[in-house]
């Protein structure tokens, strides 16, 4: 049997600067004040509470050109929520799926970021590393059927499965033929093509936050592990498959970056004449044919209402 290639993933993930302190400096000085039990990753509310006075005076010199605090360009995203001394739940999306939260703890970063209980619930079932999140939700993806370009046709995605998980920087495992795709954003939605009964290989990752019973689009990424159902296009199969996430977890709005106002020119401006033409096509493109609005203005976005007022 042929070994599969080590395709390690070399991208570090948004907000790098911000983690690389959090998850060494600030947990080292943690672990040696007796953190957590050898060999658990739990983190607790204390634990929380513990790291947030370490780094509460830290926070904004980090990532200058993209600020997980305070951005003046990522307008899309409001800054976590630090009134009332719960600055330190806005430390949850900064670990990858490597660590695990205490029970109610994701429950009170969303209800920060002002997210209702009924998609509370149902996020809830990112952070179970579910491969049957979409069949939790009350939809298999045979019945998620995803428009064609310039065609009256629509495709299913039987034959995939959308797995979810959670957190910035968490490695999504790209399948049998190895490598994957770092995560930029807390929320995941992995689309996975089965190569045979018990392989499968990644096809790409869309990520989103949440915020005021909103979901933002941050991340739409392929891999080339696999690919979509013949005929369709990146964007618009991950942004459809997006929305229909938004509509099962009750969200009333979803938003998406244009390709301008994408945060990950922020961090690498010198990148966007080279990587122009994809955003433009896989973000702009793909909103407009699936029926978003444009805002105006320089930081302006797409958004659809999706009718789920609670």
């Amino acid at each position: 049997m042929n070994k599969k290639p080590d395709r390690r993933i070399k991208c570090p993930g948004r907000f790098s600067e911000l983690r690389e302190y959090l998850h060494n400096d600030v947990l080292d000085t943690l672990r040696g004040c007796g953190f957590t039990e050898e060999g658990t990753n739990t983190i607790t509310e204390q634990n929380l509470i513990d790291m947030w006075f370490l780094i509460a005076s830290e926070i904004h010199r980090f990532d200058k050109r993209d600020p997980y605090y305070e951005s003046r360009t990522d307008t899309l995203r409001k800054k976590p929520a630090l009134e009332d001394g719960f600055g330190y739940f806005s430390l949850i999306p900064l670990f990858p799926s490597t660590y695990h939260f205490e029970d109610g703890i994701i429950e009170k970063y969303l209800s920060s970021m002002k997210v209702n209980k009924g998609i509370t619930e149902r996020m809830l079932l990112i952070t179970n590393h579910t491969d049957k999140f979409f069949h939790r939700l009350g939809r298999e993806p045979s019945k998620v059927y995803i428009p064609i370009k310039n065609s009256p046709k629509e495709v299913n995605l039987s034959g995939y499965i959308i797995s979810a998980d959670y957190g910035l920087g968490t490695a999504v495992p790209g399948g049998v033929e190895g490598g994957g795709i770092r995560s930029d954003s807390p929320f995941l939605l992995n689309v996975y093509k089965y190569q045979s009964t018990n392989e499968r290989n990644l096809a790409g990752v869309i990520g989103f936050w949440a915020q005021d019973n909103e979901m933002i689009v941050s991340q739409m990424q392929s891999c080339k592990n696999a690919k979509f159902p013949e005929g369709t296009c990146l964007g618009v199969a991950s942004l459809h498959i997006a929305e229909t996430a938004a509509r099962l977890m009750g969200f009333e709005k979803i938003n998406a970056y244009t390709a301008r106002t994408h945060p990950i020119f922020q961090e690498h401006p010198d990148n966007w004449n080279k990587l122009e033409k994809d955003f433009v096509c896989a973000w702009d493109n793909s909103a407009r044919f699936l029926g978003f609005t444009p805002t105006e203005g320089r930081h302006g976005y797409y958004f659809k209402d999706l009718g789920n007022n609670q």
